[in-house]
């Protein structure tokens, strides 16, 4: 028999009968007081079932019975009488007034809360029980008051996070969920990442919501990680950084969170090989919960510290490092980011995938590139436009790429990254602000390592290949193999290479002999032409070169026809005397140039041979009449002489015209061209190859020139289209203002 003299607290199980009512299974506070006492509510609250109040004979439990605060006290006797009744049907009936329910809340909250610490064997198997009843009551009332089922599920979160920070045998199953198994494959890493990535987004939805401090479960986690000496892994690294309050991210981060997500644990891991270790807070994790009962409100049990669990929540040190790497993944995400918000219904689009770093393609453009890098390390080299690299790696190649004609630069660098992670470099490395997916270039071999980068190859050196390419060009032959031998042995000697060299320089060297053998031999001497004003040769430097070629020239025995010509636009561009040049090559090569005596003396004077230099000067006349016979069959046999050919008024209107303001960095042949040019809007083909030679030029060669600086400083095209040609309107307004 149960003493209910006074108040006390019936357990789960236990069987009591009131007024009639039998009510089975306990987990009340049942007892005796006094009518009107006041220690009915502050000592016990307003779930007591007082015995010394009235109960009716009959009550409705599904009728309301209770107002905004529920209290037994408060009930008429009809009330209390329904109240019983509920409690003797079994609690489950979904038609029940909440506030009754409330009311048997009440006394659960008060239990759990009133628990003597730390939890006997006993009372943990309360804990159960209760927590039982507590679900029970959510499943059944909580979708009619959503108010309950606040207060409910607090209640049991509560308890979980208590039993979770004290209990041993409670705490390494609630951090399990959070932590990655230590067996795992180091190729399963990321998917394991991602599964308890997508266990924190189950337990604490809506990661990127705005926060008022970090969920408490996590700070808990995080602190028995901190307690127990564990690394931070990377993603509770990124759970702090998405759930932290102070964390302001960028708009890529929103925009694309998937590949957020995962390039942001792929970067900590690799900035943390070991993964973050956290320092100990002196600050100790604290709980605080609301109760529903009024009677709680200033209970000490309300507010719990857990003294061996620190609180890293406040330390920023670890903070601003998973900052600093999501400022670096924002980066990497940008243009893609920006190109999503102008095709949000198209992310799997092509256009769009080549924007995102190499690890975050899809699996079927991973398998084509990696064919293609496979292909470039056999050969050794390949030359290829990017648009043929775009159309290597579509993974839909029954469906035609619809690809501009150029791409930004910064689009283009991000593909030249993904590369550099596959080991790929591209020589020449992409400059112009408009890369032309036409456009040829090298893509070669070779393991780059950490923070390794291509850099330009010296101009000097660039100088060299363009020259040596250009003359191995000028003939049938090309830059066959003893040829590239011949330059890339030159490349080792003193005049190209120092000792601090690194062999992804000799790699580039090579690799960008081969991107010039694509080029025209018009094209690269109009490189060169461009790159001379830069460098400010000394005389030694132009001899050096001059030897070289000459060289490269003999390498068979005899020199073509076509490297005499070009040697001599060598000997020109480097204000050499053409005069000396079948000397030159019958020697081998140019006398270095006497060092200036300091004193000059009376016994030593300056002695010519008139008659040997006028011998010179026959011999050279006759080796010009023979090439002119050869290279201009029709041309009259007694050519007038300069000074007898008249010019045209027009022509010298032109030449006298100030063309500086044209494409400055052009040589005056191609900046009267683009002069001629804008005189109107659309040129025939047949005009524009009279106004090329006109001017002494190639057509086309001419046309690519100056597109070239076209691009480098407005970013577009000077004339398009093929036959009709177009001056660009954009350009032509800014010539004419």
């Amino acid at each position: 028999m149960i003493d209910l003299s006074k108040p006390r607290w019936i357990k789960a199980g236990q069987e009591i009968e009131i007024s009639g009512a039998k009510i089975k299974d306990g987990m009340l506070y049942i007892g005796e007081v006094p009518r009107n006492s006041a220690s009915a509510q502050t000592d016990y609250g307003p779930e007591l079932i007082n015995l010394a109040l009235d109960i009716a004979p009959m009550g409705q439990f599904t009728m309301r019975q209770t107002g905004y605060w529920p209290s037994y006290d408060a009930l008429a006797p009809s009330g209390r009488r329904a109240y019983l009744h509920w409690l003797s049907e079994g609690r489950r009936h979904k038609e029940a007034d909440p506030g009754l329910v409330f009311l048997f809340f009440y006394g659960l909250e008060r239990r759990i809360l009133t628990s003597p610490l730390p939890l006997t064997a006993e009372r943990q198997e309360e804990w159960q029980n209760i927590a039982t009843e507590l679900k029970a009551l959510l499943k059944t009332y909580g979708p009619r008051s959503p108010s309950l089922a606040g207060y409910i599920s607090r209640l049991l979160e509560w308890m979980e996070d208590f039993q979770s920070a004290t209990d041993k045998n409670v705490t390494p199953k609630s951090l399990e969920r959070f932590l990655i198994p230590e067996d795992t494959e180091e190729a399963d890493l990321p998917k394991a990442w991602q599964q308890i990535w997508e266990n924190i987004q189950q337990t604490y939805p809506y990661p990127r919501a705005k926060r008022t401090e970090l969920p408490w479960r996590l700070r808990l986690a995080l602190g028995q990680i901190s307690r127990d000496a564990k690394p931070l892994s990377p993603p509770m690294a990124l759970a702090w950084l998405h759930y932290h309050p102070d964390t302001n991210l960028r708009t890529p981060a929103a925009r694309c969170p998937k590949q957020f997500d995962q390039l942001f644990m792929a970067h900590f891991a690799k900035n943390f090989p070991q993964w973050m270790r956290l320092l100990k807070s002196r600050t100790p994790l604290k709980k605080t919960y609301s109760p529903a009962s009024h009677a709680l409100q200033f209970h000490p049990a309300l507010k719990m510290e857990f003294s061996d669990i620190p609180d890293i929540s406040r330390l920023k040190n670890g903070l601003s490092k998973l900052e600093d790497i999501a400022i670096h993944v924002c980066d990497q995400l940008d243009l893609y980011s920006r190109a999503l918000s102008k095709e949000p219904n198209d992310p799997e689009n092509m256009d769009l995938q080549i924007l995102l770093p190499f690890m975050l393609w899809p699996e079927g453009m991973q398998i084509k590139i990696k064919d293609l890098t496979d292909k470039i390390t056999q050969q050794g080299a390949e030359t290829y436009c990017f648009h043929e690299i775009f159309e290597a790696i579509n993974p839909q190649p029954e469906k035609d790429l619809t690809l501009p004609k150029r791409l930004s630069l910064k689009q283009i660098q991000v593909l030249v990254e993904s590369l550099k992670s596959l080991n790929i470099g591209v020589e020449p490395i992409p400059t112009k602000n408009a890369v032309d997916l036409s456009e040829k270039y090298t893509f070669f071999p070779y393991p780059f390592q950490e923070n390794e980068n291509q850099e330009d190859i010296p101009a000097f050196t660039q100088l060299f290949l363009q020259l040596g390419v250009a003359l191995a060009l000028s003939d049938a032959e090309g830059v066959n193999p003893p040829r590239r031998e011949f330059l890339e042995k030159q490349l080792l000697s003193a005049d190209f290479s120092t000792a601090t060299d690194s062999s992804l320089r000799l790699m580039q060297n090579k690799a960008h002999i081969l991107y010039l053998s694509t080029l025209s031999s018009t094209k690269i001497f109009n490189l060169t032409k461009k790159l001379l004003p830069n460098l400010e040769l000394t005389q030694t430097q132009k001899i050096l070169l001059l030897n070289r070629m000459i060289m490269q020239a003999k390498l068979t025995g005899m020199v073509s026809i076509g490297a005499i010509k070009f040697l001599e636009k060598i000997y020109k561009l480097f204000d050499q005397e053409i005069s000396t040049l079948p000397s030159d090559v019958s020697r081998g090569g140019i006398d270095a140039p006497a060092p200036k005596s300091k004193t000059r003396t009376a016994t030593h004077t300056l002695q010519l041979d008139l008659e040997k230099i006028e011998e010179k000067r026959q011999a050279t006349e006759a080796i010009s009449g023979i090439l002119d016979h050869i290279f201009n069959p029709e041309a009259e046999k007694e050519p007038p002489s300069p000074a007898s050919i008249p010019v045209a008024p027009e022509i010298q209107a032109e030449e006298s015209s100030d063309t500086s303001q044209i494409f400055p960095d052009l040589d005056t042949a191609h900046r009267k061209m683009a002069q001629a040019l804008i005189a109107k809007t659309e040129w025939d083909r047949t005009e524009i190859e009279a106004l090329a030679e006109k001017f002494d030029l190639m057509a086309e060669g001419a046309l690519e020139v100056i597109n070239d600086a076209a691009f480098d400083l407005y970013d577009a095209p000077f004339i398009e289209g093929e036959d009709p040609f177009e001056i660009n309107p954009e350009i032509l307004e800014q010539f004419q203002a």
